[in-house]
């Protein structure tokens, strides 16, 4: 039996498309971190963390998406472990949540140890230089180390990192 090229291709392509499709498929990204769900409103942000006072909070340029990062001195309950948290915000839902841990905790936790717990449990990640990251249709999560300014020299630290963001929101980094 003789089979065309084109044939064969299709028989390829549809075979490969089907384990791309599976391994997207896999686990859903869990759509919580640090106590924030992804979708939900700010004023929710709000009641997990009440504010000391006003978060500092920036536009990006677009106009649309605003950022605000929170430390242990914004508000009244933080957790325990984490140096900061940032949040980008579009309306009045959140879109993104990354947590950068503490010297303390990055020590304890590194980022190795960190993708190791995550590829227990999502699979195994993709890997971009130091970046780890997963993905489902609607999630994506990310894990590395973030580069923090040292007081008063002109180095830095890094820090283990997570993050997660709604690519619904952010349909430019959908593949």
């Amino acid at each position: 039996m003789r089979f065309r090229p084109a044939f064969l291709a299709a028989i390829l392509l549809g075979a490969f498309s089907n384990v791309l499709a599976v391994q997207n498929a896999a686990v859903p990204i869990h759509r919580v971190l640090m106590n924030v769900e992804l979708g939900t409103g700010i004023n929710d942000v709000k009641k997990t963390y009440p504010p000391i006072k006003p978060w500092p909070m920036t536009r990006e340029l677009n106009g649309r998406v605003v950022r605000i990062q929170l430390q242990r001195p914004d508000s009244k309950v933080f957790p325990i472990g984490v140096d900061r948290i940032s949040l980008r915000v579009l309306g009045e839902q959140v879109i993104m949540v990354k947590a950068v841990f503490d010297a303390a905790q990055t020590r304890k936790e590194s980022l190795a140890d960190l993708v190791r717990q995550l590829a227990a449990q999502y699979g195994e990640p993709r890997r971009i230089g130091m970046t780890y990251g997963w993905q489902d249709d609607h999630t994506l999560l990310k894990a590395y180390d973030e580069p923090l300014p040292l007081p008063k020299s002109k180095g830095v630290e890094l820090r283990t990192a997570v993050e997660i963001v709604d690519l619904d929101a952010y349909p430019s980094l959908q593949p």
